[in-house]
């Protein structure tokens, strides 16, 4: 099993975004349901993530499920950045967002960002 790190998020991302549309799906919805329990069987934490992990209140995983199952889905740009292991759990923060826009040139856009 991989460490949660900025590496395994990047591959865990090109790896679930390259999977057929059938697979891909599966997994956005295995995500969508239950982000935290997905991540839990996926990567092994480090101590100060495990932490973070569980003093996060559902609604974080809830929300933060259905706007990355959404981009997955979708294939939208999407950016997660891991914060280091050894930031201490208090001062750790989680601003996940999404921009979304239309421009004439570009058509519709969206961009996820979430920020474990």
């Amino acid at each position: 099993m991989k460490v949660w790190s900025q590496k395994a998020a990047d591959a865990a991302k090109k790896e679930i975004l390259s999977l057929p549309e059938k697979e891909r799906m599966e997994v956005a919805e295995h995500i969508k349901k239950d982000l935290k329990g997905w991540a839990m069987r996926n990567f092994k934490l480090t101590s100060n993530q495990q932490k973070c992990l569980e003093m996060i209140p559902d609604i974080y995983w809830e929300e933060t499920g259905c706007l990355l199952s959404r981009a997955i889905e979708k294939k939208h740009e999407l950016e997660i950045s891991v914060t280091d292991a050894e930031v201490p759990v208090e001062k750790r923060t989680r601003n996940d967002y999404v921009e979304a826009g239309w421009e004439k040139e570009k058509g519709f856009y969206a961009k996820y960002v979430f920020k474990f």
